[in-house]
């Protein structure tokens, strides 16, 4: 789980403000081996990036899966070590002046993990009318 600012970069998203809420639930999917010693780990995810200004509003729900690659041959899940990964999805798209929508999209993150719960991301989504960057602190529970 994880929470965080979004800052969209179409101005069709920014209706929603320039700096909106980012939230996600994320799943890492169990590997056979110990998942601390395996250097990638597969991630299914939903979240939502929201924001409302001057009565207008911005509502993306990302639905993901991704894979998340540990640096120095370590486990992305590992403490005290960065990740970098990718994945793609549906997005669902709510935005003052469009109709819903579900669009194809894609992402890249990198990140660090403080402690074996704890960690730091950013994310770069790319979506018809919702592109832009992600800052988030995670908890892994």
């Amino acid at each position: 789980m994880s929470v965080g600012a979004y800052w969209p970069s179409s101005d069709d998203a920014k209706r929603g403000g320039a700096t909106q809420i980012d939230a996600d639930l994320r799943y890492h999917v169990p590997v056979k081996d110990n998942p601390i010693t395996v250097p990638h780990s597969t991630v299914l995810d939903i979240g939502v990036q929201a924001g409302s200004k001057d009565g207008k509003h911005n509502t993306i729900i990302p639905i993901t899966i991704g894979e998340e690659l540990g640096l120095n041959n370590k486990s992305p899940l590992a403490t005290g070590n960065a990740y970098v990964g990718a994945g793609v999805g549906a997005y669902v798209i709510n935005q003052s002046g469009i109709s819903t929508a579900t669009r194809l999209g894609g992402y890249v993150d990198v990140g660090y993990n403080a402690t074996q719960a704890v960690f730091v991301e950013g994310k770069y989504q790319w979506v018809d009318h919702g592109s832009g960057p992600m800052l988030n602190l995670g908890y892994r529970f």
